[in-house]
């Protein structure tokens, strides 16, 4: 079984079917529904709709469970949470290397940030595992529907902390309006 596992991270068929299936995300949009749970706390839902245009553009309107905005614009990352009436502004280079961020905003340099092997789990089917390299604060797996594209994300804490996102609804070919990955200007 370890020889196997072994054998399939190293596998450069699998490398490249991975890093095809992953460079068709150049331009989306889908839904989303993000569980957050913890040992400490009571698991957080919520639902919305992710816009992404390589590279760097990201938008996340989150419409059920949690009522927030996160725009990133290729240098700013921007989260308004209109619950709290808080808004957050750093610059978008300090998350680059963020799983989710490597993956769906650059695409590019994967290998050089994670350690990517397949598993095959018995209630979910085969998973791609991502573990920094030179870290061991996190991993992340990540599940293709039939056509390819990104069913789910787990984004796991060796703490028991994480985060699970399911997508659908997928558009690969989505209009985006002018002002989709526009960063408000700062309240007074």
């Amino acid at each position: 079984m370890i020889l196997w596992f072994l054998l399939l991270q190293l596998d450069p068929k699998v490398k490249t079917e991975l890093f095809a299936r992953l460079a068709k995300l150049e331009r989306f949009q889908a839904q989303f529904e993000q569980e957050t749970y913890s040992d400490f706390f009571d698991a957080v839902h919520a639902k919305g709709l992710i816009q992404i245009e390589r590279p760097g553009h990201l938008r996340m309107e989150y419409r059920e469970g949690e009522h927030k905005t996160v725009i990133c614009d290729g240098s700013t990352f921007y989260e308004y949470d209109a619950d709290a009436e808080n808004e957050t502004r750093l610059a978008q280079g300090d998350f680059e290397n963020e799983p989710l961020v490597r993956i769906f905003l650059y695409g590019q340099n994967i290998e050089e940030v994670f350690m990517i092997d397949r598993v095959q789990d018995a209630e979910r089917g085969e998973l791609f595992r991502f573990r920094p390299r030179g870290q061991d604060d996190y991993n992340f797996t990540l599940r293709f529907n039939d056509q390819g594209l990104p069913l789910e994300v787990t984004v796991e804490n060796p703490d028991g902390e994480g985060t699970h996102f399911a997508f659908s609804q997928w558009d690969l070919k989505p209009s985006f309006k002018p002002d989709t990955f526009k960063i408000p200007e700062p309240k007074p």
